[in-house]
């Protein structure tokens, strides 16, 4: 992962308010790509849903490397659906603010993930 995906998704999230923005980083061919999804939540402006069909097309062709998506309201931190989802799926989580400016991380399997860590915190992140 780049700093260019995390600016990409400050991008991302600036265009979509007031509703939330989400999407994935993916990885294929050691490349890292940021790819919005269309938030198909029925309260966009304080929740994020990505339809099956995008997650499926992204498991079917790329490695996921995380789940982003924005908060227009609130902070950075994570709620608990957000941490359920990314337990869930052992796919790292992404949350933009777009009212501090602050990027956090989660990551379930640190294990697997250590990389991604050691990107977010050189980046100043919270790493929960």
């Amino acid at each position: 992962m780049t700093k260019k995906n995390i600016d990409q998704i400050k991008l991302i999230s600036e265009r979509k308010k007031p509703f939330e923005a989400c999407g994935f980083i993916l990885k294929k061919n050691k490349k890292y790509l940021t790819v919005e999804c269309e938030n198909v939540s029925d309260n966009q402006e304080t929740n994020f849903e990505i339809s099956n069909k995008e997650y499926l097309f992204a498991f079917k062709n790329y490695e996921i490397i995380s789940i982003f998506h924005s908060h227009v309201l609130g902070d950075e931190t994570f709620s608990k659906e957000d941490l359920g989802i990314s337990d869930e799926l052992d796919i790292p989580m992404i949350v933009y603010s777009l009212k501090t400016n602050n990027i956090n991380f989660y990551n379930p399997s640190k294990k697997r993930h250590n990389k991604i860590n050691s990107f977010f915190q050189k980046e100043k992140a919270v790493v929960v």
